[in-house]
């Protein structure tokens, strides 16, 4: 298994909730596989810091809260923050309605490869399930649940694969596709393109622009969905979900080898207030 210091990124916009619920599982079941935890957050209006503060207690890797100021749905930068404040040389990207499975990042340790990211897909819990989560005392839920949905995995894992192998012989087009909430790949990798374009503001499509830019670079994607998944943590969709606001920028642009550099992205010299803080 490869000795990789994995920086763990964590959007976060406020559901403090959900956060708090996140990291508890991190410490419990996830934290000897990871180097640090940062979580990067768009101006929430709920107090993400104490939340943090509170289930941090018994975390032994550094663990990092980014706050930029809320001047709308800025996932892009979010995103590209996490990484700034990042000291790892491997990127994990896990939204924070998302717990990882068991074993999930020692799973992208052994698959993690220099020509290719990292995706893996849901299952979707109810709301029922949602609640039996957030009071359980163990993680004994999750076989129930993957007992119920891992057809699904396997099969998307499947189709992913001919996927994958089309497009190492030179075929296909731009999939697996990638998705912002639970991808990975290494820093370096993220930096060559220059990461999420920050001209992306509002919901959608800022992920599909990295993938398209990745794949311009040779790097492939991979589906491990059969070894390693993420339990969706329900809740009512965001209002701005669906409204692509971004759509005619992204058809706008001419995606070939010599336009896979995100012009406003990673590199940006940020001129607003960031707030850094230290929660371990």
């Amino acid at each position: 298994m490869k000795d990789l210091k994995i920086s763990l990124i964590v959007p976060t916009y406020n559901r403090a909730e959900y956060t708090g619920i996140f990291l508890k599982y991190i410490v419990k079941y996830h934290q000897e596989d990871l180097f640090e935890i940062i979580f990067s957050d768009d101006g929430s209006t709920e107090d993400q810091f104490a939340v943090l503060s509170e289930y941090a207690k018994d975390l032994k890797i550094p663990c990092k809260l980014v706050i930029q100021e809320h001047q709308g749905y800025r996932l892009a930068r979010v995103r590209n923050n996490g990484v700034r404040y990042s000291e790892g040389d491997y990127l994990c990207f896990l939204d924070q309605d998302l717990l990882p499975s068991e074993g999930y990042f020692r799973y992208v340790k052994k698959y993690a490869a220099s020509t290719r990211f990292l995706i893996t897909r849901p299952i979707y819990t109810t709301a029922d399930e949602r609640v039996k989560i957030f009071t359980a005392s163990d993680n004994a839920w999750c076989s129930e649940l993957m007992d119920k949905r891992r057809l699904r995995l396997y099969k998307l894992a499947a189709k992913d694969y001919i996927y994958h192998i089309g497009k190492r012989l030179g075929l296909g087009d731009r999939r697996p596709k990638l998705q912002g909430g639970a991808f990975s790949l290494y820093k370096d990798q993220f930096i060559r393109v220059n990461g999420f374009d920050e001209n992306f503001q509002g919901w959608g499509l800022e992920d599909d622009d990295l993938g398209r830019r990745l794949y311009l670079n040779r790097i492939i994607g991979l589906n491990i969905s059969h070894k390693a998944w993420v339990y969706h943590l329900h809740h009512q969709p965001a209002p701005t979900k669906g409204l692509r606001t971004n759509r005619d920028y992204y058809k706008s642009k001419n995606y070939n080898k010599h336009s896979n550099f995100a012009k406003n992205g990673y590199n940006l010299v940020i001129s607003e207030k960031i707030t850094f803080l230290r929660i371990k």
